[in-house]
């Protein structure tokens, strides 16, 4: 069994937080945070990604920001992508402020552990499905 990381409940931003992190095609994705707390062993905090994606910081006030990617990509099939997160905010990522959460938000739950890296991979996996499928399935096949 893997080690979980050791970390406190401080480490992780605060519930409402909203930040931004950058994909590999140069653009920016968006996600919140939902909720801090011991999940799967350790300290976690569950993620929520938003289907946004833009070039420029986006305003607080972006609807857009309080929704929630749901995918369709792959084997996917109207999954929302919540995930849980053992591991600390990479550095590349930016805080842009904090929101107030729905309570729908707030009744999340997910069974998805993943790293703070799959909000960019997964905003643009779901990008080019609907935008440049060919290319996205080609690319993979190689």
């Amino acid at each position: 069994m893997s080690r979980r990381p050791r970390h406190s409940e401080e480490d992780f931003p605060v519930p409402g937080t909203v930040f931004v992190a950058p994909m590999r095609d140069g653009r920016l994705s968006s996600g919140r945070v939902l909720r801090r707390q011991i999940e799967g062993g350790a300290q976690a905090a569950l993620i929520a990604v938003s289907p946004w994606i833009g070039s420029e910081l986006p305003s607080l006030d972006l609807p857009e920001l309080r929704e929630t990617l749901i995918l369709n990509h792959h084997h996917f099939r109207g999954h929302p992508e919540l995930v849980w997160v053992w591991d600390l905010m990479p550095a590349s990522f930016t805080i842009i402020g904090q929101i107030a959460l729905s309570s729908h938000d707030l009744a999340a739950s997910s069974r998805t552990f993943a790293s703070w890296e799959s909000v960019p991979l997964q905003v643009l996996k779901q990008w080019r499905w609907h935008h440049d499928r060919d290319a996205l399935l080609q690319e993979e096949e190689l």
